[in-house]
């Protein structure tokens, strides 16, 4: 079974609401990428670069991911590690394409993980920027 979650507000509101609905499930994907992911300085130093740059362009996802931490009550450092996997582990993993065509781009992103765990579809509609199905 998919869960459905519906969430409204600002970046932070949607991250709480979606932590806290997929608390348990948090907890054991950041149990089992940490058994995967062993931390060197020059990946510590990576994550810090990335960190950097998506506070930087992407605030509101940092915010999105502050609330996702808060809601799932984990820290906010072990999420945002978890979020950069695919930058830090360099694994098979999920793939992103986009095209523009005209004035529209179109996106695409599979999901090659763990089929394991539990899939969830987010309808967000955030305070600023436009809604968003994932």
């Amino acid at each position: 079974m998919i869960s459905y979650i519906e969430v409204a507000g600002d970046a932070q509101k949607i991250g709480e609401a979606i932590g806290e609905h997929t608390k348990e499930d948090v907890a054991v994907a950041l149990e089992r990428f940490e058994k995967r992911f062993k931390p060197t300085a020059k990946l510590l130093a990576r994550k810090n670069k990335l960190t950097t740059i998506a506070k930087r362009f992407f605030p509101d996802y940092i915010k999105e991911l502050q609330g996702i931490a808060a809601g799932a009550r984990q820290p906010f450092d072990r999420l945002l590690a978890y979020s950069f996997e695919e930058e830090l582990a360099y694994h098979d993993s999920c793939s992103t394409l986009a095209i523009n065509v005209g004035h529209t781009v179109l996106f695409g992103h599979n999901e090659d993980w763990d089929h394991s765990m539990p899939l969830y579809v987010v309808k967000a509609k955030p305070k600023k920027g436009p809604g968003f199905l994932s």
